[in-house]
Protein backbone atom coordinates (compact mmCIF):
# COMPACT_ATOMS: atom_id res chain seq x y z
CA UNK A 1 0.00 0.00 0.00
CA UNK A 2 1.39 3.38 -1.06
CA UNK A 3 2.17 5.81 1.72
CA UNK A 4 0.87 9.35 1.80
CA UNK A 5 3.74 11.76 0.94
CA UNK A 6 4.78 14.00 3.84
CA UNK A 7 3.75 17.11 1.92
CA UNK A 8 0.20 15.72 1.83
CA UNK A 9 0.18 14.93 5.55
CA UNK A 10 -1.77 18.01 6.68
CA UNK A 11 -0.92 17.58 10.36
CA UNK A 12 2.81 17.34 9.61
CA UNK A 13 2.63 20.39 7.33
CA UNK A 14 0.84 22.40 10.03
CA UNK A 15 3.48 21.37 12.58
CA UNK A 16 6.24 22.36 10.14
CA UNK A 17 4.67 25.77 9.45
CA UNK A 18 4.14 26.41 13.16
CA UNK A 19 7.79 25.55 13.76
CA UNK A 20 8.93 27.97 11.04
CA UNK A 21 6.95 30.85 12.53
CA UNK A 22 8.11 30.06 16.06
CA UNK A 23 11.82 29.71 15.22
CA UNK A 24 11.91 32.79 12.99
CA UNK A 25 10.17 34.74 15.76
CA UNK A 26 12.64 33.49 18.37
CA UNK A 27 15.72 34.31 16.29
CA UNK A 28 14.24 37.73 15.44
CA UNK A 29 13.79 38.34 19.16
CA UNK A 30 17.45 37.49 19.86
CA UNK A 31 18.74 39.67 17.01
CA UNK A 32 16.48 42.62 17.84
CA UNK A 33 17.35 42.42 21.53
CA UNK A 34 21.07 42.35 20.71
CA UNK A 35 20.72 45.45 18.55
CA UNK A 36 18.56 47.21 21.13
CA UNK A 37 21.06 46.65 23.95
CA UNK A 38 24.03 47.86 21.90
CA UNK A 39 22.51 50.81 20.05
CA UNK A 40 19.56 52.07 22.09
CA UNK A 41 20.61 51.25 25.64
CA UNK A 42 24.23 51.91 24.67
CA UNK A 43 25.53 49.09 26.85
CA UNK A 44 27.61 46.71 24.76
CA UNK A 45 29.21 45.36 27.93
CA UNK A 46 25.78 44.16 29.10
CA UNK A 47 25.05 42.26 25.89
CA UNK A 48 26.54 39.02 27.22
CA UNK A 49 24.34 39.16 30.31
CA UNK A 50 21.20 39.55 28.19
CA UNK A 51 22.15 36.70 25.87
CA UNK A 52 22.90 34.47 28.86
CA UNK A 53 19.49 35.36 30.30
CA UNK A 54 17.83 34.39 27.00
CA UNK A 55 19.71 31.13 26.38
CA UNK A 56 20.79 29.56 29.69
CA UNK A 57 17.26 29.27 31.22
CA UNK A 58 16.17 27.79 27.87
CA UNK A 59 18.88 25.12 28.06
CA UNK A 60 18.16 24.38 31.71
CA UNK A 61 14.43 24.07 31.11
CA UNK A 62 14.78 21.77 28.07
CA UNK A 63 14.83 18.61 30.20
CA UNK A 64 11.75 19.73 32.13
CA UNK A 65 10.09 20.64 28.82
CA UNK A 66 10.70 17.09 27.62
CA UNK A 67 9.11 15.63 30.74
CA UNK A 68 6.05 17.86 30.33
CA UNK A 69 5.80 16.89 26.65
CA UNK A 70 5.63 13.21 27.68
CA UNK A 71 2.83 13.78 30.18
CA UNK A 72 0.51 16.24 28.42
CA UNK A 73 -0.92 16.83 24.95
CA UNK A 74 1.80 18.32 22.80
CA UNK A 75 -0.46 20.61 20.79
CA UNK A 76 -1.75 22.16 24.01
CA UNK A 77 1.83 22.75 25.23
CA UNK A 78 2.90 24.31 21.92
CA UNK A 79 -0.19 26.48 21.67
CA UNK A 80 0.09 27.69 25.27
CA UNK A 81 3.82 28.37 24.90
CA UNK A 82 3.41 30.35 21.70
CA UNK A 83 0.49 32.33 23.06
CA UNK A 84 2.44 33.26 26.20
CA UNK A 85 5.48 34.22 24.09
CA UNK A 86 3.33 36.34 21.79
CA UNK A 87 1.84 38.22 24.76
CA UNK A 88 5.33 38.74 26.21
CA UNK A 89 6.64 40.02 22.86
CA UNK A 90 3.66 42.36 22.59
CA UNK A 91 4.52 43.76 26.02
CA UNK A 92 8.16 44.21 24.98
CA UNK A 93 7.05 45.94 21.78
CA UNK A 94 4.83 48.38 23.68
CA UNK A 95 7.55 49.16 26.24
CA UNK A 96 10.13 49.77 23.51
CA UNK A 97 7.73 51.79 21.37
CA UNK A 98 6.79 53.98 24.36
CA UNK A 99 10.46 54.26 25.36
CA UNK A 100 9.71 52.70 28.74
CA UNK A 101 11.97 49.66 28.44
CA UNK A 102 14.75 49.34 31.03
CA UNK A 103 17.72 46.98 31.15
CA UNK A 104 16.26 45.02 34.08
CA UNK A 105 12.90 44.58 32.35
CA UNK A 106 14.65 43.43 29.19
CA UNK A 107 16.75 40.98 31.19
CA UNK A 108 13.68 39.48 32.86
CA UNK A 109 11.77 39.36 29.57
CA UNK A 110 14.65 37.56 27.86
CA UNK A 111 14.83 34.97 30.66
CA UNK A 112 11.07 34.29 30.58
CA UNK A 113 10.98 34.16 26.78
CA UNK A 114 13.87 31.69 26.67
CA UNK A 115 12.32 29.53 29.38
CA UNK A 116 9.02 29.35 27.50
CA UNK A 117 10.79 28.37 24.28
CA UNK A 118 12.21 25.32 26.06
CA UNK A 119 8.72 23.78 26.04
CA UNK A 120 7.96 24.22 22.33
CA UNK A 121 10.99 22.34 20.97
CA UNK A 122 10.59 19.05 22.88
CA UNK A 123 6.83 19.05 22.32
CA UNK A 124 7.13 19.56 18.55
CA UNK A 125 9.90 16.95 18.20
CA UNK A 126 8.03 14.30 20.16
CA UNK A 127 4.88 15.06 18.16
CA UNK A 128 6.43 13.83 14.90
CA UNK A 129 6.33 10.07 15.74
CA UNK A 130 2.63 10.43 16.56
CA UNK A 131 1.66 11.87 13.16
CA UNK A 132 4.13 10.20 10.77
CA UNK A 133 4.38 6.47 9.90
CA UNK A 134 7.48 4.72 11.21
CA UNK A 135 8.84 4.27 7.68
CA UNK A 136 8.77 8.06 7.08
CA UNK A 137 10.09 9.06 10.49
CA UNK A 138 13.71 9.57 9.43
CA UNK A 139 12.72 11.74 6.47
CA UNK A 140 10.26 13.74 8.59
CA UNK A 141 12.88 14.44 11.25
CA UNK A 142 15.36 15.48 8.56
CA UNK A 143 12.83 17.89 7.06
CA UNK A 144 11.94 19.30 10.45
CA UNK A 145 15.55 19.82 11.58
CA UNK A 146 16.55 21.28 8.21
CA UNK A 147 13.68 23.76 8.18
CA UNK A 148 14.46 24.62 11.82
CA UNK A 149 18.06 25.52 10.96
CA UNK A 150 17.07 27.57 7.91
CA UNK A 151 14.40 29.42 9.91
CA UNK A 152 16.97 30.31 12.59
CA UNK A 153 19.10 31.93 9.86
CA UNK A 154 16.17 33.73 8.23
CA UNK A 155 15.13 35.43 11.50
CA UNK A 156 18.21 37.69 11.88
CA UNK A 157 18.03 38.61 8.17
CA UNK A 158 14.40 39.68 8.48
CA UNK A 159 15.06 41.53 11.74
CA UNK A 160 18.05 43.32 10.21
CA UNK A 161 16.08 44.45 7.17
CA UNK A 162 13.20 45.70 9.31
CA UNK A 163 15.47 47.64 11.69
CA UNK A 164 17.41 49.07 8.73
CA UNK A 165 14.25 50.41 7.09
CA UNK A 166 12.09 50.88 10.18
CA UNK A 167 12.56 50.72 13.93
CA UNK A 168 13.54 48.24 16.64
CA UNK A 169 9.95 48.33 17.91
CA UNK A 170 8.68 47.28 14.47
CA UNK A 171 11.01 44.26 14.51
CA UNK A 172 9.59 43.22 17.88
CA UNK A 173 6.08 43.67 16.49
CA UNK A 174 6.78 41.43 13.49
CA UNK A 175 8.26 38.79 15.80
CA UNK A 176 5.08 39.05 17.90
CA UNK A 177 2.90 38.46 14.84
CA UNK A 178 4.96 35.46 13.71
CA UNK A 179 4.84 33.75 17.11
CA UNK A 180 1.10 34.45 17.34
CA UNK A 181 0.61 32.92 13.88
CA UNK A 182 2.47 29.84 15.13
CA UNK A 183 -0.05 29.59 17.97
CA UNK A 184 -2.93 29.91 15.51
CA UNK A 185 -1.54 27.20 13.21
CA UNK A 186 -0.97 24.77 16.09
CA UNK A 187 -4.35 25.51 17.73
CA UNK A 188 -5.33 22.09 19.21
CA UNK A 189 -8.68 21.71 17.36
CA UNK A 190 -6.77 21.99 14.06
CA UNK A 191 -4.47 19.08 14.96
CA UNK A 192 -5.87 15.58 15.42
CA UNK A 193 -3.59 14.43 18.23
CA UNK A 194 -4.07 11.04 19.85
CA UNK A 195 -4.50 10.89 23.65
CA UNK A 196 -1.36 10.87 25.77
CA UNK A 197 -0.24 7.32 26.55
CA UNK A 198 2.98 7.91 28.49
CA UNK A 199 2.23 8.38 32.16
CA UNK A 200 5.72 7.60 33.48
CA UNK A 201 6.77 9.92 36.29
Amino acid sequence: MAQTPLRKNSTFVLLLVAGIFAVVGFSMFLTTTTWYVVTILGSASSLGIVLIAATVPRLLMMTFGGVVADKYKKTTIMFGTNLAQALLLLTIYLLVDLDQMTFILLLLSAAVFGSLDAFFGPASSSMIPKIVPKEQLQKANAYFQGVDQISFIIGPIVAGLIMETGTVATSYLVATILVFLSAVVIFPPFIKEAPVENRVK
